[in-house]
């Protein structure tokens, strides 16, 4: 595409009907008057490439203007410059595809474990800058300028906000996404029938959900402690958990002699595909009277 650059001639002499590709740098050959430079030729912008040409009147021979011919070489120079630093950091009309925001949802993460994502654009002029408009992260998670948002969450919940991405054009493109972060436990225990005394027995349960996408090999160990340090499993639980299980309870209980005790119910899931564990602990917040001995 011809472009045409709009300015007082600085050359005056009658125009020749020759034109000539000539590159920044070179020197303007003797008797010609006009010659057109490519910018897709020139040294690429870091804003933008323009492709096209552009139109300059050079100066007289040295034939016809001696005077002229020594500072031609300069104001061309000079001419270009301009060209290079300004012209090709400006989007042509209608070349620069409107700037889009590709990461419309976000992957689960996880309490306490590593998140890392990076926000995607495509369109406008890169590199992106990304912001936070409205709305708050998950503590422990970060968005960088660059997009990767990313840190250890450490609490859980669904976190609504919206991000500003804005392209490197001039003027520049600027776009607002909605986004929603979902932070759960990757093991999330809680319980079921809390546990109460019923006779000369301590009993009750808990739910357990497997919240990945990832099998679990879950151990569940239920301890009653009396008051002189004696500890008695009152439950004991080994089996896989499948991955996206939610709220499968486990029950517990068992004859404990006379005594007070606390109950500790301790959870650990093994991942052997990523060698991960993951450990949950219920603690009722009394201790529990056994009048009765078996």
């Amino acid at each position: 595409m011809a472009h045409s650059v709009s300015r007082p001639d600085p050359f005056p002499g009658p125009a020749h009907p020759a034109t000539r590709q000539l590159l920044p740098g070179s020197i303007m050959p003797a008797g010609e008057q006009h010659f057109v430079f490519n910018l897709d030729r020139l040294p690429r912008s870091e804003e933008r490439q323009t492709q096209g040409a552009f139109a300059v009147q050079a100066p007289p021979s040295p034939q016809s203007n001696p005077s002229m011919a020594a500072s031609a070489p300069v104001r061309i120079a000079v001419l270009l410059a301009v060209l290079s630093s300004h012209s090709l950091a400006q989007p042509a009309g209608g070349t620069t595809a409107p700037l889009v925001v590709q990461t419309v949802s976000l992957p689960r993460a996880y309490l306490r474990q590593p998140f890392t994502i990076r926000l995607e654009a495509r369109g406008g002029v890169p590199p992106y800058k990304w912001e936070l408009r409205e709305g708050l992260l998950p503590s422990g998670i970060d968005l960088a300028s660059d997009g990767e948002l990313a840190g250890i969450a450490t609490e859980t919940g669904e976190f609504r906000f919206s991000v500003t991405a804005t392209d490197s054009s001039k003027p520049a493109q600027q776009i607002i996404q909605q986004l929603s972060l979902l932070v759960t436990s990757p093991l999330a225990v809680r319980w079921g029938r809390y546990p109460k005394i019923s006779g000369q027995r301590l009993e009750g349960s808990i739910w357990v959900s497997n919240q990945t996408n990832r099998d679990f090999d879950l151990t569940v160990i239920v301890v009653a402690v009396n008051e002189i340090g004696r500890a008695t499993a009152i439950g004991y639980q080994h089996f896989p958990l499948q991955a996206n299980s939610d709220d499968m309870e486990i029950p517990f209980g068992d004859n404990l002699s006379r005594g007070s005790y606390q109950l500790n119910v301790d959870v650990v899931a093994e991942v052997g595909a990523t060698n991960s564990i993951y450990r949950a602990r219920l603690v009722p917040k009394e201790r529990f009277q056994m009048e009765q001995g078996p």
